[in-house]
């Protein structure tokens, strides 16, 4: 609580306080590129090598953007993959592979880690999104970011807020039920 927290990068900087544990900054507008280095400095310093600016996609969904690149039991291969595959040499495509968790309310952090896009690593892109982010970074010359964030089977509903619902005809009885889902979630 009121830690001094000071971020730096590509040249720019932004000072804040810590209240209740958390801190925001907002730096000035940054170059497209990189890499840069992002240092963050309070009681404690924490360096980010390896920092892209450009664009952030997300993939989110189902089935269809869940999907990876590479091979998947039980479903036929991409036509292709591998020569794609081969060729994923992409220093400027990152994915960020959000798991699969439930939360009855919007969670504050996720766990999980940017995957450069290598030949060993693009596999596990998703396909949909690792031929969009390709062709945007080709096209527009920026780094280009993919939030990977689909669950396949997952219906329509799930990716929309109770509140959202609400405004909704033919959702009391989805409500009804995602409410008692939240006051039990292991159903005891």
């Amino acid at each position: 609580e009121g830690e001094r927290v000071t971020v730096e990068i590509a040249g720019r900087r932004a000072e804040t306080t810590a209240c209740d544990g958390r801190w925001l900054v907002r730096l000035p507008e940054l170059p497209v590129g990189g890499p840069y280095t992002l240092t963050i400095r309070g009681t404690n310093t924490v360096v980010l090598q390896d920092v892209l600016v450009g664009e952030v996609w997300i993939c989110g969904g189902q089935s269809n953007m869940e999907r990876q690149l590479g091979p998947r039991p039980g479903q036929k291969p991409i036509i292709g993959w591998e020569r794609e595959v081969a060729a994923a040499n992409l220093p400027q495509l990152r994915n960020f592979f959000v798991p699969e968790v439930t939360s009855p309310t919007p969670l504050s952090a996720v766990k999980g880690a940017w995957t450069v896009c290598t030949p060993e690593t693009a596999p596990d892109f998703p396909a949909v999104g690792f031929f969009f982010g390709r062709a945007v970074l080709q096209a527009r010359g920026v780094p280009v970011g993919l939030i990977h964030s689909a669950w396949g089977g997952t219906p329509a509903e799930s990716w929309t807020s109770a509140r959202t619902l609400a405004t909704l005809p033919g959702y009391a009885e989805t409500l009804a039920l995602m409410a008692e889902r939240n006051r039990d979630p292991e159903g005891a």
